[in-house]
Order: structure tokens, then sequence, then C-alpha cells
């Protein structure tokens, strides 16, 4: 990795005053690595970050969960005798090894920004299933927009959310 030196002078002072400002965390090792420009140990200032998740990819994760959010909202509409359980509309999470990226965004947007409480109330705070689902919820997805585009209101069917239910399995 290289770091110009503007970026590394910037990160000096940025050390610098991380530095004084909890000595305890051990800073001034790393601003004598960007100091002395080992570059050899960058990666070990760097290596805590996280890729970057594309736009694309977070723009998936809330297309799921918005369209977990109208089966939900849909399955509550339906008569009681032909609602399903909760756990069977449940949106799964992802898988931890695989598709960390999308369950790590998910986390933040539900827990950190406060949002889908509906669907986090369903989940009991797991956003992970054990088992691929990225594909899943794309075939999921293509049902649910063509359903969209085909109804006037958004209130899924109780054979809509059948199918939905079975292309996540």
């Amino acid at each position: 990795m290289e770091i110009s030196e503007n970026e590394r002078l910037i990160l000096s002072y940025l050390l610098e005053i991380l530095a004084k400002l909890e000595p305890e965390k051990g800073y001034e090792k790393d601003l004598e690595v960007i100091n002395r420009g080992y570059e050899l140990h960058y990666d070990t200032l760097f290596g805590r970050l996280s890729e970057p998740i594309t736009p694309e990819k977070s723009k998936f994760v809330l297309d799921v969960l918005s369209m977990y959010r109208g089966i939900y909202y849909s399955n509550k509409n339906l008569d009681s005798k032909e609602k399903f359980d909760n756990r069977d509309i449940s949106f799964p999470g992802f898988d931890s090894q695989d598709e960390i990226e999308y369950m790590v965004y998910c986390r933040y947007f539900i827990q950190e920004l406060d949002r889908f409480q509906d669907i986090k109330e369903i989940i009991n705070g797991t956003f992970e299933c054990g088992s691929l689902k990225v594909k899943k919820y794309e075939s999921m997805l293509k049902k649910y927009e063509e359903f969209k585009k085909s109804q006037t209101g958004h209130t899924l069917s109780k054979d809509v959310i059948l199918d939905l239910i079975n292309l996540s399995k």
C-alpha cells in the first residue's frame, strides 16, 4: 500500500492528536509507522478497515428488507385462518461466511440507524442464517417486483406470500 506524503502528514497530525487524547490506546506506535514511513506496517494501520460495500449491495439489502416488510404487513392483513406464523415470514438474514458484507450492512442499518424496527422485532436481533441467501433473495425480489407492477395496491395475497416463502427455502 502506498500513501502519499500529504496523506502521511494528515495521518501524522491525526494520530498525534489521538495519542494525546487517548494515550492508553497505543497510537504512538501507529504514529511512528507513519512518521518513519514503514510501508511494510501500513497494513497494520489499515487492517482495521473493512472493504467498502458497494452502493448496489447496500441497495440490495434495503430492497430485501422492504420486501420482507411488505410480506410482514400483508400477512397482518390476511384473515386469521390464512395468516402465516411470523417464523415462516420473518427475515432470515445472510450467511456469516460468504455474505458477511450484506449481513454487517443489514445489522448496521437496522441497529445503528434504528430502521426497520418491525423486522428487528421479528428476528430477535439475529442477522445470520447459516446458509447462502443472496441468490434466493434475488429470485424473491424479481417475483416481488413483478407483483408490484401488476397490482395497484401493495398488499400481497396469501398465494404470493407462499410463493415468496418457497423461493426463500
